[in-house]
């Protein structure tokens, strides 16, 4: 027997989790390719590249670390100090550092800095809580570490506090206690977050599925997975009149009724700063396109199917100009209805690709955390927005974006 819903009875909206318990900040798997620009995750590199080679469980990246006799080095993007950052991040050495080595550290933002995480001792192949005294080149290692060897993943949780006396760091390796670390300091803050060495070494490992928190209380994180979303189908358009929106810069009409536009903007990794002919969306309208957008719908490239809800969602979105005189334009999530600024541009235009980033510990909607059923929160559901342009005079160029969520395991 058929059975026939009455349009005026929807189906019911799933109960709504509670909010999101983690301060996440940042969560990355390497997927977007990109690294040494400003509002990527990752703003600041040396000898550190996104790689396929060798993957974690269902990844498709990972951060390689590689240098011989030189400097490795990875900054997330975080401008500004903090007092506390909690991390979760996989580690995976193809060959153990040459010497004592830092694997993720937060410095002083006065005086001398030293430098207060977690490092490789070269003597006994183990990992420690640490000091490091750029003054002196010096360590000064935690009571007990946990031996690692080549070849395989190990889970680091740790934390890093500043009480304005001591900074304090706590560690794990999959799920084993390092000894803390506490160290006195006069600067009261930190600032500078890394992955990596900052002194010569020979070295090749790779980090994995990262998320950092902005409070200690989220310490250990405990197991996960970071995966990339991007870009798969066009969603409902509202596009005004003909010539609002077009292929490239001076291609064919996007309307309402187009159902390929996402074709343009679905680029994994993410575009580079050389932007590809033709292959954008535009905005056109001088003005009257401040209600004006084209949608479009996210999902996996790799088939991965979430199980669990999001911990934290990171947007980064790729864009430019027709030229640098002033603009704007919006890009945005859309929640089921409800909408949040992944970017809300305004300024000179730059003819070459920038980027910008927004993270998301909780859906727009404000109704609960994430969820993976439902409408309002649904993660599965998320749109992407751009348009919004009151002075599309340069023209507004869309390039793409990609979506980096975590989940537990």
């Amino acid at each position: 027997m058929q059975v026939i819903r009455h349009p005026i009875f929807p189906p019911a909206e799933t109960a709504y989790p509670p909010l999101n318990t983690y301060s996440s900040i940042l969560c990355c798997s390497g997927s977007c390719g990109r690294i040494g620009a400003a509002n990527l995750h990752m703003t600041a590199s040396t000898n550190v590249s996104s790689n396929s080679a060798i993957v974690r469980g269902s990844g498709t990246h990972t951060w390689l670390f590689e240098v011989v006799a030189g400097i490795s080095n990875l900054t997330p993007d975080f401008v500004g100090t903090f007092s506390q950052r909690t991390l979760r991040f996989y580690l995976y050495f193809e060959t153990l550092p040459s010497a004592d080595a830092l694997i993720c550290f937060a410095s002083n933002t006065s005086g001398f800095p030293n430098y207060h995480g977690i490092a490789f001792k070269q003597s006994d192949s183990k990992l420690y809580t640490c000091l490091y005294s750029t003054f002196g080149g010096s360590f000064s290692f935690g009571a007990t570490g946990v031996s690692v060897t080549t070849g395989v993943w190990y889970r680091i949780d740790i934390k890093i506090s500043d009480d304005t006396v001591n900074v304090v760091v706590d560690a794990k390796v999959d799920g084993v206690a390092l000894g803390q670390k506490s160290n006195a300091t006069i600067t009261g803050t930190l600032a500078s977050l890394t992955f990596g060495h900052v002194t010569n070494r020979t070295l090749k490992y790779r980090i994995a599925d990262i998320i950092i928190t902005s409070a200690v209380a989220d310490y250990p994180i405990g197991a996960g997975i970071v995966r990339r979303f991007v870009l798969t189908s066009d969603g409902t358009h509202n596009t005004g009149a003909a010539g609002s929106f077009i292929v490239g810069a001076a291609g064919a009409n996007i309307t309402d009724a187009t159902t390929n536009s996402y074709l343009l903007v679905d680029d994994t990794p993410l575009d580079d700063t050389t932007p590809d002919v033709d292959d954008y969306i535009t905005q056109t309208n001088n003005t009257g396109g401040g209600a004006l957008y084209v949608e479009h719908s996210f999902d996996s490239p790799d088939a991965f199917t979430p199980v669990n809800n999001p911990r934290g969602v990171d947007c980064i979105v790729a864009y430019h100009a027709a030229g640098t005189g002033i603009g704007n334009s919006t890009f945005k999530i859309n929640d089921n209805g409800t909408e949040s600024n992944i970017l809300a541009f305004s300024g000179a235009g730059q003819t070459t690709i920038r980027y910008a980033r927004n993270h998301f510990a909780n859906p727009p909607s404000g109704l609960g955390g994430w969820k993976l059923t439902g409408f309002n929160g649904n993660f599965n559901l998320l749109k992407h927005r751009f348009g919004y342009s009151t002075d599309g005079d340069p023209d507004q160029y869309f390039d793409c974006v990609m979506m980096e969520a975590e989940f537990a395991e």
